[in-house]
């Protein structure tokens, strides 16, 4: 026997209930000692191991495991450890043998039922026509004779590759059933759009799924689509056909553009999305500071691409400009771009003595009499008026005069010289 010996105090038969306190002492640890079985083969292991040294192995022995013929292999060693009180305790000092066919043995066995695949040559076993591989012979044990069996190996049929997608994508019908050694072409399916690619089945290929997608699959996109329902709003036909923004939208002059959105569950559909269209807004009104002449009352609230008349106010005259909203607005707080007008104050009324007006050169001129050059300002006046002012035009006067110089005078007659200087306008002499 072997074990560790264990003494233990238990209650007794009918436990520990009062005044039933008695107890009985039990004795455990100790099992007979065991002589160890064999391992456990699989049927084919069986054919190949031979493991009759360790049947009944003893405690405390050892047995030799090793290959049965016609196999060979290193050797194993099993112990059967000392007090051994299980079956199955044997112990080995490595994995059980790996028992491999004698070349020499299998060489003498040819196999009676020999599949299409293969044909014996001079050289030995090879693949038949439309096979296609490299032909091996080797022998396995029938597990119920343990009699070695040739088996042959190697050799498949040649199949073209067939390929079948279902993404609504591709068109791959060219790829349906390529024969070996042939190509394919894969392209992008309507309404799809992309490149094409091409693909190749091995001439020695002998798997159906066998085709080689070596440039991968086309990069396709979808070019069409119906129009989105209902129409959002902002966006109509024209004429043509063609999507353009509704009445006070605005493009901002990029154009609309409708695209086409694959359906998310991988379905062959899309939904179509337009965008480019904004609500077109007003832009700021026009502020042109210190420019009292100019009327810009009508320059409020002008949408985009629109534009306005800036006059000159009343008491001034001229050509009238205008102001733009730029094409594309939808921001109100946008400045308009102005083109003044060049205003000029009203004509003098009444016109003082000292001017006159040309018909002809449509200038004002210094009236007889007076000398300078005209010119008409426009002097500010209260509340943002103009008051048309004449300036430039003066009465000649002449010089101080010299002190007389007799000449000559007597009684009844006077001589003698009077000297003027000459004609000034203001401080100009003329």
């Amino acid at each position: 026997y072997f074990g560790v010996v264990r003494y233990e105090c238990l209650p007794n038969a009918e436990g520990w209930t009062f005044p039933q306190c008695a107890a009985m002492g039990s004795l455990s640890g100790c099992d007979k000692i065991q002589a160890c079985g064999p391992p456990v083969l699989t049927p084919e292991q069986a054919c190949r191991i031979d493991v009759s040294a360790c049947q009944s192995l003893p405690a405390g022995e050892t047995c030799e495991i090793k290959c049965l013929f016609p196999f060979e292999g290193l050797k194993t060693i099993g112990y059967c450890p000392e007090g051994n009180i299980r079956p199955d305790g044997l112990v080995l000092n490595t994995t059980l043998p790996m028992c491999t066919v004698i070349q020499e043995e299998c060489d003498m066995i040819e196999p009676t039922d020999i599949p299409a695949a293969y044909q014996k040559s001079v050289d030995g076993w090879e693949c038949s026509t439309s096979y296609t591989g490299f032909a091996e012979k080797a022998c396995i044990p029938n597990v119920d004779t343990c009699n070695l069996e040739p088996v042959l190996s190697g050799c498949a049929q040649l199949v073209p590759c067939v390929y079948d997608s279902n993404d609504c994508m591709f068109d791959a019908y060219d790829c349906i059933s390529v024969p070996p050694g042939e190509t394919c072409q894969i392209t992008c399916k309507a309404p799809y759009a992309g490149d094409s690619v091409m693909a190749s089945c091995a001439s020695s290929n002998n798997d159906p799924n066998g085709l080689s997608l070596y440039q991968g699959l086309p990069n396709c996109i979808i070019t069409s689509c119906s129009d989105p329902w209902p129409v959002p709003e902002g966006y109509v036909k024209n004429q043509d056909g063609d999507w353009v923004c509704a009445e006070n939208w605005t493009d901002g002059g990029l154009g609309v553009t409708k695209i086409c959105i694959p359906a998310e569950n991988g379905a062959c559909t899309a939904t179509s999305v337009l965008s480019g269209c904004q609500l077109g807004k007003p832009c700021a009104p026009l502020l042109l500071p210190d420019q009292c002449w100019l009327n810009t009352t009508a320059c409020v609230g002008i949408m985009p691409g629109e534009r306005c008349t800036v006059a000159c106010r009343n008491g001034w005259q001229g050509a009238a400009g205008y102001a733009t909203c730029p094409t594309g607005n939808t921001d109100t707080g946008t400045q308009m771009v102005p083109f003044s007008p060049d205003c000029d104050c009203e004509e003098p009324f009444p016109v003082p003595p000292e001017y006159w007006w040309s018909k002809d050169d449509k200038k004002w001129h210094c009236s007889n009499g007076y000398a300078g050059i005209a010119e008409k300002r426009c002097l500010p006046g209260e509340g943002c008026t103009t008051v048309p002012t004449l300036v430039g035009c003066f009465a000649p006067v002449p010089c101080e005069v010299a002190p007389w110089t007799d000449g000559g005078s007597r009684q009844g007659f006077l001589a003698g010289t009077l000297r003027f200087g000459a004609t000034k306008v203001g401080d100009v002499i003329v």
